[in-house]
C-alpha cells in the first residue's frame, strides 16, 4: 500500500512539474525558440520542482540533498534524453502536434522515473 500512495503522490508532484515544463515550453515556443529546446529548458525547470516535492513529500527522503542529488541528477539527465527522443519522434517521425507529441514523451518517461526515483535516487 506504501508504494500506491508514493505513486499518487509521485503523480501529483509530477503533474505540478509537468504544468510548469508544458507553460515555460509554450512560452518559449511562442516566442520562437525551437520546441526540442524549448521543452529542454521546460524540463529542467520541472525537474527542480519535482526534486523538492519528492525529496520532501513524496518519499520522505531520508538522505542528505548531496546524496540524493548526486542520483537525481543522472536520473533526471537520461529523463531529459528520454524526453527529446520521444518529442522529436513524434513531431518528425509521426507528425503529431506539439501539444500530443509533448504528452506521449512525458507519459513514457513517467514509470522510468518513478521507479528509479524509489529504488535509487530517495
Amino acid at each position: 500500500m506504501r508504494m500506491i500512495a508514493q505513486l499518487v503522490k509521485f503523480a501529483v508532484g509530477g503533474g505540478i512539474g509537468t504544468v510548469c515544463h508544458y507553460f515555460l515550453l509554450m512560452a518559449m515556443v511562442n516566442r520562437g525558440v525551437p520546441p526540442l529546446a524549448a521543452s529542454g529548458c521546460g524540463m529542467i525547470l520541472g525537474a527542480a520542482l519535482v526534486y523538492l516535492i519528492n525529496y520532501y513529500l513524496t518519499f520522505s527522503s531520508p538522505k542528505t540533498h548531496f546524496n540524493a542529488l548526486k542520483r537525481f541528477l543522472p536520473m533526471a539527465c537520461v529523463g531529459l534524453c528520454l524526453n527529446t527522443l520521444l518529442l522529436g519522434c513524434a513531431l518528425n517521425y509521426f507528425s503529431l502536434p506539439l501539444p500530443l507529441s509533448q504528452v506521449a514523451a512525458t507519459s513514457g518517461q513517467f514509470m522510468f522515473g518513478f521507479f528509479v526515483s524509489r529504488l535509487w535516487v530517495f
